[in-house]
């Protein structure tokens, strides 16, 4: 197995809590920084949502392989690059620190 590990200063990582069986949320970096990006994805995952939406219509006893087919075939190009290296199948190992951050505006005494 291939570990990669990476100095992330800003992330958004979406992942399923399997102990409380929730999606959850976690944002590394600051906020101002990280609001802009957040809400660029939203937007790409509302239309997103709409394109497997209109593929879908008319296709009531679609299997799950037509599903997931149309599902792929959403997928923006910077996604596509993604997946060919990560790939479906592939399981991650999360682990993270939180460390406070010191900002270039405030000073620190």
């Amino acid at each position: 197995m291939k570990v990669i590990k990476k100095g992330i200063k800003r992330a958004i990582l979406f992942y399923f809590d399997e102990d409380t069986k929730v999606p959850r949320m976690v944002m590394f970096g600051e906020l101002d920084e990280l609001m802009p990006f957040y809400f660029t994805m939203m937007k790409e995952g509302f239309k997103r949502l709409q394109d497997i939406i209109k593929g879908s219509r008319g296709k009531k006893n679609a299997s799950m392989e037509d599903m997931l087919e149309m599902i792929r075939n959403t997928r923006p190009n910077w996604m596509k690059d993604n997946h060919s290296a990560i790939g479906e199948k592939s399981k991650m190992s999360l682990i993270y620190e939180i460390k406070p951050s010191i900002r270039k505006d405030k000073k620190v005494k």
